[in-house]
């Protein structure tokens, strides 16, 4: 399990350093099919932003952490679960986050954060 992590580490890593920096862009990783650096476009949602990641693993669940540069210099996170919603409930309330330029999403299990302390790229 820690060398799946590290392959999605390295690969966000690599798509990060390509990005263009005139492009506006949000960070997508953990436990999605094709995690990767996506361009933003205005009203995007984090379930926008899950989709241009091909969605989430067969191994993944609803749950997942924004990280969001303040002008400040300073990040915050905003943690979402929305594990015991229907599925037709979590695609709402996922369509109902709207993300920012340079958010990063991380998708991740309990188990894998608990037992690697792994985090969002950047």
């Amino acid at each position: 399990m820690k060398t799946k992590l590290l392959i999605l580490l390295l690969l966000t890593l690599c798509s990060t350093a390509f990005a263009d920096k005139n492009q506006s862009v949000v960070y997508v990783t953990g436990l999605v099919n094709r995690p990767g650096v996506f361009e933003f476009s205005e009203e995007m949602s984090a379930w926008d932003a899950i989709a241009s990641a091909k969605g989430i693993s067969r191994l993944g669940r609803p749950e997942f952490i924004i990280k969001r540069k303040k002008t400040d210099t300073s990040v915050e996170t905003y943690h979402y679960d929305f594990t015991d919603l229907s599925k037709e409930k979590q695609i709402e309330k996922m369509k109902s986050i709207k993300l920012r330029p340079e958010d990063k999403i991380w998708l991740y299990d309990r188990e894998t954060a608990d037992s690697t302390g792994s985090e969002p790229v950047g």
